[in-house]
């Protein structure tokens, strides 16, 4: 079973109720993305430093809230669709379990992604460091840091999909079913890993662009949440591809 890519960017539409969903799901990203472009702006201009941290806490506080809610939603999206096979986005009213849920994803993500960020962050202070030093091996570490940051999106991308499953924190870290996922389905592994990385490049350059104006600055939050969406689908797809490739192989 090859993955569906095309149908990735507009599988929701056959919920009724997808524009509401995504404009919603954008509402939630508007804070942690105005708070993370904002706050330093913010800070310099407060005098008082008790004011500097009641100001990073209650925002700080808001945006964590608005960005768990979202990662929330956008795994409850990749479970529905494998155990329901439904393209109809879950919905809102359930706000309690879409939150715990996003706590399980982010915190299951954090541990998973770990030993994997401690060295990026090792390689990258060393690839500044020789750059800086102007030392041969600086180009080793920048190409060590660059393959690093790829194994990082490549396992977070698979056990992303794992955790999609069950939505239980532990399946971050359940890489012999993370393995499984790629046993005998490793073509729609890279491309769902190949597919990671574009999304990101491309949001990315679209976000550059929209900086330039008020009303682009805008619409990121929603561009945001619609390509989650689209990676959400193609997380389950790819878990539902394997399963397809079992039971041929079983068969």
């Amino acid at each position: 079973m090859k993955l569906d890519i095309l149908k990735a960017f507009y599988f929701f539409k056959e919920d009724q109720e997808w524009v509401k969903k995504l404009l919603i799901s954008g509402l939630f990203m508007i804070i942690p993305i105005v708070f993370n472009m904002t706050f330093a702006k913010v800070i310099h201009n407060l005098d008082s430093a008790a004011l500097v941290a009641i100001v990073l806490i209650i925002f700080g506080a808001i945006s964590l809230v608005s960005w768990l809610t979202f990662c929330g939603y956008y795994s409850t999206i990749i479970n529905k669709q494998i155990t329901e096979n439904s393209n109809v986005l879950p919905s809102w009213s359930d706000f309690k379990n879409i939150f715990i849920t996003g706590i399980k994803y982010q915190v299951g993500s954090i541990i998973c992604a770990l030993p994997c960020a401690i060295l990026l962050l090792l390689f990258g202070f060393l690839s500044i460091f020789m750059t800086l030093m102007k030392q041969p091996l600086s180009f080793l570490f920048i190409t060590i840091t660059i393959l690093i940051s790829a194994c990082t999106i490549a396992l977070l991308a698979l056990m992303t999909a794992n955790f999609g499953k069950d939505l239980e924190i532990k399946s971050f870290i359940n890489y012999q079913n993370g393995a499984k996922l790629v046993k005998n389905n490793g073509k729609n592994y890279l491309i769902l890993f190949g597919l990671s990385v574009a999304i990101f490049l491309i949001y990315t350059f679209v976000n550059f662009i929209l900086k330039i104006t008020k009303i682009g600055l805008a619409l990121e939050p929603f561009i945001f949440s619609y390509l989650a969406f689209v990676c959400a689908n193609l997380a389950s797809q790819f878990v539902k591809s394997q399963k397809v490739e079992e039971q041929d192989t079983n068969s």
